[in-house]
């Protein structure tokens, strides 16, 4: 894959991970991991927080940060440098 393909499908997933455009297939591919991990480790039998997730291929970091807003310790990790880069820039600025 050269750069340009890379730049191509890093604003792809900012589409689906970060826009209006994208909430019906982050709601179709996420919210059945989100639901799991709230039904194996429910807030009012352990302390979310003392919970650890890791979200390999994480991508912009979205399905991550959905994990860690509802309290849990999660942790992204993604190969591509251009994902790092770019969710650097959308997590942190």
């Amino acid at each position: 894959m050269n750069d340009q393909d890379k730049v191509q499908v890093t604003l792809k997933q900012f589409v689906r991970d970060w826009s209006e455009e994208g909430a019906g297939e982050r709601q179709t591919c996420y919210q059945p991991i989100i639901d799991e991990i709230l039904a194996h480790f429910p807030a009012h039998t352990c302390a979310p927080d003392d919970v650890k997730v890791l979200v390999p291929g994480a991508g912009l970091g979205r399905l991550a940060f959905e994990i860690a807003r509802r309290g849990y310790t999660c942790q992204g990790n993604e190969f591509s440098l251009f994902m790092l880069f770019a969710s650097n820039f959308v997590l942190n600025k």
